[in-house]
């Protein structure tokens, strides 16, 4: 009887464990009595396909002000960022992402980037990006190099490096390419660009004792032409001002970067590092491309891997283009109603997709001297 009754217990027991169990399962999960924002919450790229967003700075003082960003603001960039899982990638791991291998990315990667050769990177931003755990690619022009208090030595350059900074070319002089392109014969261009590209890549190599793979464009504005001769040079990377992020199949020698302005507060970077790239099988004119038509019909196919995205929008030439899109073809057409002022033309196309993404992609392309643009006055991306 004794026995009997034992056994009882014992599978009253395990009754009384196992509901116990199904109900620690399905209840639901205590929410906390004070959760934030909604745009404070962490981003998450778990269930999307990885992308690199570059950001690109240039002075450090005390002003917000134009390029110019304080020490307590940039800060404030950099605990936004890390508050939100972001971690720097270096210029190798950039090659390898463009190369297909997004593994040994982490999972919210981030590139940072200072153009010019300023000596308050030194003073001001070098510190607090390694405070927060973070590191710059820095792109320089020599004949700046040790020229003035306002800029960094050749030496504080190697000490730098040595720190763990990266540095890459920012041309020769710091010359508006696509301008001399528009501007100068033939022959006197080919041997101007040959001085900015190849000739800067020799002497900071020469000065530093490094390899140099990567370029900024001055200005960030490119054509075809520039783009070949940066491969020729022997860059392997080169970085535009083109604002959308890069996905994995992003042209090496034209990706994208925000310019990152004085005026913006930390949260403003979630528009920099919240939108996927917007992947485009053809654009026309193509990256890069010189044209005679300063009223071009400018056209995009969405690649086949891509969502068909909602509420599209595209800017050409800084100016909001009226578009359509065909479903059979997946081709957006966007229609430029007045002629292009300036030499170099940007155009940026803006979508979300069905979870509510945004998703965006930028080139560029450039219209030849005869196409009545003021190419003498032009002041695309002035200031980069």
């Amino acid at each position: 009887m004794v026995k009997r009754f034992l056994a009882v217990i014992a599978l009253a027991a395990v009754a009384i464990v196992s509901i116990s169990l199904v109900l620690s399962r399905t209840r639901p999960a205590s929410r906390s009595t004070n959760p934030r924002p909604a745009d404070d919450l962490p981003i998450s790229l778990t269930s999307r396909p990885v992308s690199l967003p570059v950001l690109c700075y240039h002075r450090f003082g005390t002003r917000n002000e134009g390029w110019e960003i304080s020490a307590e603001r940039f800060e404030q960039h950099l605990v936004w960022m890390k508050e939100r899982g972001y971690t720097s990638v270096r210029l190798s791991d950039v090659e390898r992402f463009l190369s297909g291998d997004s593994v040994h990315l982490p999972r919210q990667p981030i590139l940072i980037t200072v153009d010019d050769g300023y000596r308050s990177y030194l003073k001001v931003a070098h510190p607090l990006l390694q405070k927060h755990g973070f590191s710059a690619v820095l792109f320089i022009y020599p004949e700046f190099i040790s020229k003035g208090s306002a800029a960094l030595t050749w030496e504080q350059l190697r000490s730098l490096i040595a720190d763990g900074a990266e540095v890459g070319s920012h041309s020769f002089t710091h010359t508006n390419l696509a301008r001399l392109a528009a501007t100068l014969p033939v022959d006197q261009f080919q041997r101007r660009l040959q001085r900015e590209l190849a000739g800067s890549r020799e002497e900071i190599e020469k000065r530093l004792g490094i390899s140099v793979s990567a370029l900024s464009y001055p200005y960030g504005t490119y054509d075809e032409t520039i783009l070949a001769a940066a491969k020729d040079a022997g860059y392997r990377l080169a970085f535009t001002v083109n604002a959308a992020p890069n996905g994995p199949d992003a042209h090496p020698l034209s990706i994208g970067r925000f310019l990152v302005s004085g005026e913006w507060e930390a949260g403003r970077l979630a528009a920099c590092l919240l939108p996927q790239p917007l992947r485009l099988a053809r654009k026309h004119p193509a990256d890069g491309a010189v044209i005679a038509d300063a009223t071009p019909t400018v056209t995009a196919v969405l690649d086949d891997s891509s969502a068909i995205p909602t509420a599209i929008t595209a800017t050409v030439g800084g100016r909001t283009a009226q578009i359509s899109y065909d479903p059979g073809s997946r081709q957006i057409q966007c229609v430029v109603r007045q002629p292009i002022k300036h030499s170099v033309c940007a155009v940026t196309l803006r979508g979300r997709n069905h979870d509510g993404t945004p998703l965006i992609a930028a080139w560029q392309f450039r219209l030849d001297a005869h196409a009545g643009t003021d190419a003498a006055h032009d002041t695309y991306r002035e200031g980069s």
